[in-house]
C-alpha cells in the first residue's frame, strides 16, 4: 500500500500539467507583482513622497521604478549561478519567493507622513529586491519549461512560459481596477496597499507549486555526470560574447519599450491626457491579452518553417 501510494506521489510531481503550471504560475507572480507598482504609481507617489510636490513625487517614484531594472542583470548572474549549482527549481522558488516577500513588504511600508525620508528609501530597497528576483524568473522559467518539456513539445511548453509573463500584467490591471471600484477613494487612502499584499500571498501558492514537481532531467543528468561545477561565467563572455551582446542589445530595446508601456503609459494616460485610472487600466487590460495570446504563436505554431509559413499568411510574422 505505502508502495502505491509512493508511485502515485511520484506520478504527479512529474506530471506534465504540474510541470507547465509550476513554470507559468511563478512566472504569472512574478509579473503580476513586479509590474503592479506602475499601475499604482500616481499612489505610491503620494504615500511615499511630500504631499506639496506633486510632479518631484511622480518622477521620484518613476525613478524608483527604473532602479529596479539596475538589479536585474546581477538577479540574472546569481539566480543562475543557484539554477546550475543547485537546481533550477531551487532558483526558481527562491526568486519567486523573494519577490513575493518584496512585494508584501511594499504594501506595509509606512509613508511619508511616519518616517520621512525614510519612506522613499524603504521602497528603493523593495523595488530593488523585485528587480533582482525578476532577473532570474523569466529566462529560469524558459528553461526549466524548456528541460521538463518532452520532443516536439518544447516550443508549446515555452510558448505558455511566454503567455503567462502577460497574463500576469492582465492580473495586476484587473486586481487594481476591481480594488479600485471597492474602495472608491480610500483606494489613494491605503486601499491600494492591499493589492500588494494579495501579491504577496500569490507568491506563496506559486511556491508550492513549484516545489510540488520534480528537478528537471536535463540538470540530474547533467549533476550526475558532471558533479562539480562546469565552465564559468568569464568562459562563458570569453566564448560566447557576440551572442551575449545581440541579446543584451534585443532586450535592452525590447524592454524599454514593454516597460514605457506597463509601467508609464497608465499615468501619462491618467495625469497628462485626463483619461480615467480604471479606463486606462482596461486598455491596458486588452492589449496585455492580446500579447498573451500572440506569445502563444511560438506554441501553436512552431518557430521553424512551419510556424514562418503560418505568419506569413496572416502577415503578422513579428508576433508569432
Amino acid at each position: 500500500m505505502t508502495e502505491t501510494v509512493s508511485k502515485d506521489r511520484e506520478a504527479r510531481r512529474r506530471s506534465p500539467a504540474r510541470i507547465v503550471l509550476a513554470g507559468a504560475a511563478g512566472n504569472f507572480v512574478e509579473w503580476f507583482d513586479f509590474t503592479l507598482y506602475g499601475f499604482s504609481a500616481a499612489v505610491i507617489a503620494a504615500t511615499f513622497f511630500p504631499a506639496d510636490q506633486a510632479s518631484a513625487a511622480l518622477l521620484g517614484t518613476f525613478a524608483i521604478y527604473g532602479v529596479a531594472f539596475v538589479a536585474r542583470p546581477l538577479g540574472a548572474v546569481v539566480f543562475g549561478r543557484i539554477g546550475d549549482r543547485l537546481g533550477r527549481r531551487t532558483a526558481l522558488s527562491a526568486s519567486v519567493l523573494l519577490m513575493g516577500s518584496a512585494t508584501a513588504a511594499i504594501g506595509l511600508l509606512p509613508g511619508w507622513a511616519s518616517i520621512g525620508l525614510a519612506a522613499p528609501a524603504l521602497l528603493l530597497v523593495c523595488r530593488l529586491l523585485q528587480g533582482f528576483s525578476a532577473g532570474g524568473e523569466y529566462t529560469g522559467a524558459m528553461t526549466f519549461s524548456a528541460e521538463h518539456a518532452p520532443p516536439g513539445r518544447r516550443a508549446l511548453w515555452m510558448g505558455l512560459v511566454v503567455g503567462s509573463t502577460m497574463l500576469g500584467v492582465t492580473g495586476a490591471t484587473l486586481t487594481v481596477v476591481l480594488f479600485q471600484a471597492v474602495a472608491g477613494d480610500a483606494f489613494a487612502a491605503g486601499g491600494w496597499r492591499w493589492t500588494f499584499v494579495v501579491g504577496g500571498l500569490l507568491s506563496l501558492v506559486a511556491l508550492v507549486l513549484r516545489l510540488g514537481v520534480d528537478e528537471t532531467p536535463v540538470f540530474t543528468e547533467l549533476r550526475e555526470d558532471e558533479p562539480k561545477p562546469g565552465r564559468s561565467f568569464g568562459y562563458l563572455l570569453r566564448t560566447y560574447w557576440r551572442s551575449l551582446l545581440v541579446l543584451l542589445c534585443y532586450f535592452g530595446v525590447t524592454g524599454v519599450v514593454t516597460h514605457m508601456f506597463l509601467g508609464y503609459m497608465p499615468t501619462y494616460l491618467g495625469q497628462a491626457a485626463g483619461v480615467p485610472s480604471s479606463t486606462a487600466l482596461t486598455i491596458i487590460t486588452v492589449l496585455t491579452l492580446f500579447a498573451a495570446v500572440a506569445g502563444r504563436c511560438s506554441g501553436r505554431w512552431g518557430t521553424g518553417p512551419a510556424g514562418a509559413h503560418w505568419c506569413r499568411r496572416v502577415r503578422s510574422g513579428p508576433w508569432c
